[in-house]
């Protein structure tokens, strides 16, 4: 493993995430989204979108499909949320952990 290039690539998408608040319902958490998925399907992952709506708040989960042809890999959840509170680029809340994904 390439440790080094990783840890580029990790500071590169935390980066490309928190350069402005992703604010539900604006074009910077729409642009987000669009990233997210081209990242994901680079990586080989089939990837819908699963619409919600919680207590009034609609917004829209990602959801990765296993790869087809990797069947023999064990099945890991992980997650993590895209969206920021208005005005806080969100680097740590969570671009860190989308850029994990």
């Amino acid at each position: 493993m390439d440790w080094e290039r990783l840890a580029e690539d990790l500071r590169s998408h935390v980066e490309r995430l928190a350069r402005t608040p992703r604010t539900p319902e604006t074009p910077a958490h729409q642009e987000a989204a669009q990233y997210i998925r081209e990242q994901l399907q680079k990586a080989g992952f089939l990837v819908r979108e699963e619409p919600f709506d919680e207590a009034g708040f609609e917004g829209t989960n990602l959801i990765t499909q296993p790869i087809p042809d990797r069947s023999d890999l064990p099945l890991l959840i992980v997650g993590a949320h895209y969206d920021t509170k208005p005005a806080t680029p969100g680097a740590d809340d969570n671009a860190s952990g989308v850029a994990a994904l």
